[in-house]
């Protein structure tokens, strides 16, 4: 279904003339996709599934590695742009990029310091 919603979308975006009208076409889907889970859910009863869900959603998955990994290829993207397509490396991206660098090597630190830590004792 997927494979035939791009092409299609490609098509359909080749007529748009302004910014109202992919946002009325994205509502419209969102809303329709919605509405179809809403109702495929309530037919199979995953409504009252949803109380068992969360147990194993968080014994299976978690978001701080996830985060991490977004925030070392957020820099990588930025920089990657200015290498690659002689982007601006105006204000904005420079203090984001450093951010983003700061915040992935304080991670990184912690992780060694816990681990030292763990290993001393």
């Amino acid at each position: 279904m997927f494979a035939l919603y791009l092409p299609v979308m490609e098509r359909v975006y080749e007529k748009v003339q302004c910014y109202g009208m992919v946002m009325e076409m994205q509502i419209i889907m969102e809303a329709e996709a919605t509405a179809s889970a809403t109702v495929g859910m309530a037919w199979e009863g995953g409504f009252s599934k949803m109380k068992e869900e969360p147990s194993r959603m968080v014994f299976l998955t978690c978001s701080l590695p996830e985060g991490i990994c977004v925030t070392a290829l957020l820099s990588m993207n930025v920089l990657g742009g200015l290498v690659v397509f002689r982007d601006n490396f105006g204000g904005f991206k420079a203090v984001s990029t450093i951010l983003c660098i700061w915040g992935f090597c304080s991670h990184v630190y912690g992780i060694y310091k816990f681990r030292n830590n763990n290993s001393n004792h």
